[in-house]
């Protein structure tokens, strides 16, 4: 039996072991419930879009400064919370380039509503056709 300890925080590590088993990354959320003295970690969905993390992922990569760019131009849009992901955005979640981590942070957060123009998912689409 594996045991962790409650911090002062009230945060709980899940071992390493337990994450890699289950497939659980950092922007993972769950929701908690109680079963009698039982904790119960649910694991919730993740964004359709996080599914899709490194599909593409392919031996050259895009290079860090036009990713660092890129990364940048996902642009607010209407109100603090609502981004349209640019079609850079997304290659780089697709093929798990660096940037990824910052849209997975963006599309992870349920405080998010996230857009992609049909035009961007069209470039994406073709370039991954194209692979």
């Amino acid at each position: 039996m594996i045991t962790t300890v409650l911090s002062q925080k009230g945060q709980v590590v899940i071992p390493a072991d337990v994450r890699a088993r289950l497939g659980l990354t950092k922007v993972d959320r769950f929701e908690v419930e109680t079963q009698g003295d039982r904790v119960v970690l649910k694991r919730l969905p993740r964004h359709p879009f996080l599914e899709l993390r490194g599909i593409v992922k392919g031996e050259d990569s895009l290079t860090e400064e036009l990713l660092r760019e890129r990364a940048r131009a996902i642009v607010r849009k209407r109100m603090p919370g609502s981004f349209v992901l640019d079609s850079f955005a997304l290659l780089a979640l697709l093929m798990d380039e660096p940037a990824a981590d910052q849209v997975d942070e963006l599309l992870a957060d349920p405080t998010n509503e996230s857009f992609i123009s049909v035009i961007n998912l069209g470039e994406v689409l073709s370039m991954a056709h194209r692979r």
